[in-house]
């Protein structure tokens, strides 16, 4: 049995890159293939900087540092408002400390 052997048909790849060397795998058309993967890739990468914005807008205060301002600020006008200083000259009061006898 001599004679051709089957026929083979080149695969779907192949195809494509020689019909269209650009290939982007969005459609068979060229023009229509460059104008959806620009389409995918636009608002993907848009999708993904608004998303990453928002996340990082709304994640928690780090630290707490907004919280210890916010609570300063607070402490200050209080403390304004009651006519006292703003910081005391001692952390602890001194009469309630024992202290060691001086030497």
């Amino acid at each position: 049995p001599s004679g051709p052997g089957p026929v083979r048909s080149p695969p779907l790849g192949a195809l494509f890159s020689h019909q269209n060397p650009d290939y982007h795998g969005f459609s068979a058309e060229p023009d229509a293939d460059v104008l959806n993967m620009r389409a995918a890739f636009f608002t993907g990468i848009s999708i993904v900087i608004v998303l990453g914005s928002v996340f990082l807008h709304y994640l928690p205060d780090h630290g707490l540092q907004q919280w210890a301002r916010r609570e300063a600020e607070l402490q200050v006008r209080e403390r304004e408002r009651q006519g006292l200083p703003l910081v005391q000259p001692n952390y602890y009061d001194p009469a309630r400390l024992t202290l060691p006898p001086p030497e």
